[in-house]
């Protein structure tokens, strides 16, 4: 049986699809020891979608997407061309080239066929997906060829996107027959599977992750591993670091707009202890931070659904407000928003939790435990091999301290105006195939939370990114990383209980607040808002003092007092005083 390798490692060369299978021969495996028969996979060549439909079903199927794909300036954006990425790559996020990859590997071809990889790899987006800018395709690199396989070629490859490709210029003027290193071959979408079914001779490099189709369809002799881009897209360049952080400071502001707004509607309802269903509700919110994001620069569109939940639907993890679910949001309750956005920069993700009245005694430890959570995360140090899921830990300790604790992910990397989750790192209690250890430039979600079923549910999101941690030793010659924000949104004092942070965390509270006045600020006072959003802002970013005090009751100051006299006694007898 093949093993999988991580993808760090040597490429161990596959034979033939009966020695080389990987999880496709476990599942042929478990087939053949069935009773009742032999069943073995298939491939299937259509579309199932497509063949379930039917040309006779009562809706007609939508055609399949065609608008021209979108051209991501390598200048403004990714900081890397799409020629870098594939065969010269500068290494300025470490990582090599894919041909490089091939050629360490001795192998003569890869396939990319996870969309994200081909849209990242090509510095292309499109629209295909909802809240995913990724267009339907398939690539194979060789060490002497480009094959961009598209729905629609000739509609979605204008005159940009060709000469952004170097089609019809310089060494690549037919695109049709040339195969060069630096020319792209964009072929049909449909002839993807049959090409492939040619490369007999070549030694392929095909994801264990793939479909049987392309499984089947490879040669004997195969390299069954994950994708190297899958690493080299998580790994962030310069450019694309300033692009998120870019993208999280334009959504810090309509996160602020969205929460000034929340408190003067709600500050305005006859009676905010019922609420008004057709004034502030769960789908009315989604709408308005929706609408406050699309007058951004340079956005476009929602990274996912917004989970708007309002008391017991926030302790639905993945909750979606319907027209039937949807309920109004009052001040009896937490409210629970999860929503992200797409810029030409970044992808975002971030949640808050509210709460317009005075949230009852556990729901504030509740809240103060998934802080605590949340900053010791942020506050974390850690050196390059170590796994998401080794400090997980660091996020659910305070939780845990008192019994609780949250059925999901601690933290998921986080795309360059691609998937809002992306792997290979995250950050999550047990083992899984295909994760990496963090490194440098990689993005991460911080979102701990608590969900009382039937009750409330809270959870605090933002998104970080590894940086180098300053230390005074270098143990082993480790790199040893810490974590930076990019979310400038704040926090809900009235649910905080400080009395239970240490004074580590309170600067930590201290500092990311002062972040935000500091670096929000001035672009939340320009706003055409009255001050509202500012102001509401400054309302939630107050510091917080500590100080250090030893308190003895009664009893213990006698006890304390009691064993001074027996300590000073015993010295006395001790040195003959």
């Amino acid at each position: 049986m093949f093993t999988r390798c991580r993808i760090a490692t040597t490429a161990i060369p596959g034979t033939c699809p009966e020695d080389a299978g990987g999880e496709y021969d476990s599942y042929n495996s478990t087939f053949e020891a069935a009773d009742g028969g032999n069943p073995v996979l298939v491939s299937v060549v259509g579309n199932l979608v497509d063949i379930v439909w039917g040309a006779d079903a009562e809706t007609p199927q939508p055609d399949y997407p065609d608008e021209p794909l979108l051209i991501l300036d390598w200048e403004k954006y990714t900081g890397e061309t799409w020629q870098q990425k594939i065969w010269e790559y500068d290494g300025s996020n470490g990582l090599d080239s894919i041909r490089s990859k091939l050629n360490e590997a001795s192998a003569d071809a890869i396939v990319v066929s996870k969309l994200d990889e081909v849209a990242w790899l090509f510095n292309l987006r499109g629209k295909d997906v909802p809240s995913n800018p990724m267009f339907f395709s398939y690539a194979i690199i060789k060490l002497d060829a480009i094959y961009l396989y598209l729905y629609d070629k000739d509609g979605r490859l204008v005159n940009d996107v060709k000469t952004h490709l170097g089609i019809g210029t310089g060494a690549c003027v037919d695109e049709s027959t040339t195969e060069a290193p630096e020319c792209v071959t964009v072929r049909d979408y449909s002839k993807f599977l049959g090409d492939l079914e040619t490369l007999s001779e070549d030694r392929i490099w095909i994801s264990d992750q793939m479909s049987y189709a392309i499984y089947d369809r490879s040669t004997c002799v195969r390299y069954l591993m994950a994708s190297p881009v899958l690493l080299m897209k998580a790994v962030k360049s310069p450019k694309e670091i300033e692009g998120m952080n870019n993208a999280h400071f334009k959504d810090s502001i309509v996160l602020c707009e969205l929460g000034a707004w929340l408190q003067e509607t709600m500050d305005e309802l006859e009676d905010p202890a019922v609420g008004d269903i057709e004034v502030l509700s769960e789908l009315i919110v989604a709408d308005k931070a929706m609408k406050l994001r699309e007058a951004m620069p340079d956005n476009e569109g929602l990274s996912f659904g917004a989970i708007s939940a309002f008391g017991p639907n926030g302790a639905v993890i993945h909750y979606k407000s319907t027209e039937e679910s949807n309920v109004p949001i009052t001040n009896q309750g937490t409210f629970l928003f999860d929503s992200g956005s797409q810029y030409l920069d970044g992808t975002v993700d971030i949640t808050r939790t509210f709460h317009f009245g005075e949230p009852s005694a556990f729901v504030k430890e509740a809240y103060t435990r998934v802080l605590l959570g949340h900053i010791d995360l942020a506050l974390g140090t850690f050196r390059t091999g170590i796994y998401g899921r080794e400090i997980d830990v660091l996020a659910r300790e305070p939780l845990w301290r008192n019994g609780l604790d949250y059925n999901h992910g601690t933290g998921h990397g986080i795309g360059h105006f691609l998937n809002v989750h992306e792997q290979p790192a995250r950050i999550r209690i047990g083992y899984r195939s295909h994760e990496e250890p963090l490194e440098l430039g990689m993005f991460q979600s911080d979102e701990p939370g608590y969900y009382e079923d039937n009750v409330f549910g809270i959870r605090i999101e933002d998104i970080m990114y590894t940086v180098e941690a300053e230390t005074d030793h270098k143990f082993n010659d480790y790199t040893y990383m810490t974590w930076k924000m990019c979310s400038l949104v704040p926090l809900e004092p009235k649910m905080i209980n400080f009395e239970m942070f240490t004074p580590k965390e309170i600067d930590w509270y201290n500092a990311y607040n002062q972040r935000i006045i500091t670096e929000l600020g001035p672009a939340l006072m320009d706003l055409d808002d009255g001050n509202l959003a500012y102001d509401w802002m400054m309302s939630k970013t107050g510091g917080v003092e500590y100080e250090y005090k030893v308190r003895y009751s009664a009893a213990s100051s006698l006890y304390v007092s009691f064993m001074s006299l027996i300590s000073l006694s015993f010295i006395a007898v001790i040195f003959g005083i």
